[in-house]
């Protein structure tokens, strides 16, 4: 029987280093406000998610990465692996996608040796925006191209959604989360040194997966070119 991938709890001591470094400047919590921090604090003890690789802000709320999806997908013991690819000029104008519509279709295996497939769009004015689907349009496209097919894959039980974490939390709540956070993660505490090494880590992976996931969008960008779509 295939089992589940097991996937470890982050200690308490472990993700604090973790948002540490991603409340950093350049990382993507860098401007996150103790509310906004707390938020993910406790998404990411839930789901056993990294904040620093998986989890970020969009418009002031929580935003799964395309590398938080995978996470998730993997822990089902039916999946497999996926694959994504930008549709061609011909296919858009078969389904009706306008032709400056970036549509991307990912396709997920299971071990049952069934497949599931679905498509992500940005569309022509959401590239123009001054948002990740702006600056960063195929990541966002095979963002929503691979969370559609796991929910077709998977079911939705268990499974962190982004209607989930569009949820406006009311002025008391943010105030208890901030309160919350403040005394969780103390601003006047240095890391001792130990701590600051091990953090030092942290940011290594998370460039190794940054470079990564640039090398990722420059082979969408290579097949773009391949069909013709820029």
């Amino acid at each position: 029987m295939t089992q589940a991938l097991v996937v470890p709890q982050l200690s308490d001591e472990q993700l604090r280093r973790r948002l540490q470094v991603a409340h950093a400047p350049g990382f993507g919590l860098a401007d996150a406000t103790p509310s906004q921090l707390e938020m993910v604090y406790l998404l990411c003890q839930r789901y056993r998610l990294d904040p620093e690789l998986h989890l970020t802000l969009y418009r002031g709320r929580p935003f799964v990465t395309i590398d938080g999806r995978v996470e998730l997908a993997r822990r089902n013991p039916e999946y497999l692996d996926f694959r994504t690819r930008p549709l061609s000029k011909e296919e858009k104008t078969a389904w009706d996608y306008r032709a400056d519509d970036l549509v991307v279709e990912c396709t997920i295996r299971t071990r049952t040796g069934a497949e599931f497939s679905s498509r992500g769009k940005v569309s022509g004015e959401e590239r123009k925006k001054n948002s990740p689907t702006g600056t960063n349009p195929q990541e966002m496209a095979e963002k929503r191209a691979f969370a559609r097919t796991s929910r077709l894959a998977f079911g939705q039980s268990a499974y962190l959604d982004d209607d989930d974490l569009e949820q406006e939390p009311d002025p008391k709540e943010q105030a208890r989360l901030a309160q919350r956070y403040t005394e969780i993660f103390p601003q006047d505490e240095e890391p001792p040194a130990v701590q600051q090494e091990q953090a030092q880590q942290v940011v290594d992976r998370a460039q190794k997966a940054a470079s990564q996931r640039e090398m990722d969008l420059q082979e969408i960008d290579r097949q773009r070119r391949e069909e013709g779509l820029i």
